[in-house]
C-alpha cells in the first residue's frame, strides 16, 4: 500500500471515527437509563483516543487536519458537559456499583 492510499483511508477512518463518537453522544442524550448513558459515553470518549492515537501517527493536509480537530474538539466539549452531570458518567461505573 503506498502512503497516499494509507493516508486517504486514514482519514477516513479517522472522520468516521468523529461520528461515531457523536452517534455514542447522541445516544446518551436520549437515554433514559443511567447504564445506556454511562456505556455510550464510555464508547465516546474510546472514539475520541483512538482519533487522538491514530491523528498523529499520520500527515494529512490542512484541511483534513481542521475537520478532525474541529470534530474531535465539537464531541469532547458535548462529553465533558454529559459527565460532568453525574460522578458516576466520569468513571463508567452506574449509580449502583460500588468502588473498589
Amino acid at each position: 500500500m503506498q502512503k497516499h492510499e494509507m493516508t486517504k483511508g486514514t482519514f477516513q477512518f479517522l472522520r468516521t471515527e468523529v461520528e461515531t463518537a457523536r452517534t455514542f453522544v447522541a445516544v446518551a442524550k436520549h437515554a433514559k437509563f443511567e447504564d445506556k448513558i454511562v456505556r455510550n459515553l464510555v464508547n465516546a470518549r474510546k472514539a475520541c483516543e483512538s482519533i487522538r492515537h491514530f491523528r498523529d501517527r499520520v500527515q494529512l493536509s490542512e484541511g483534513e487536519a481542521a475537520e478532525i480537530r474541529g470534530g474531535l474538539a465539537s464531541v469532547e466539549k458535548e462529553l465533558a458537559g454529559l459527565e460532568e452531570s453525574s460522578p458516576n458518567r466520569k468513571t463508567g461505573r452506574t449509580a449502583g456499583e460500588a468502588e473498589v
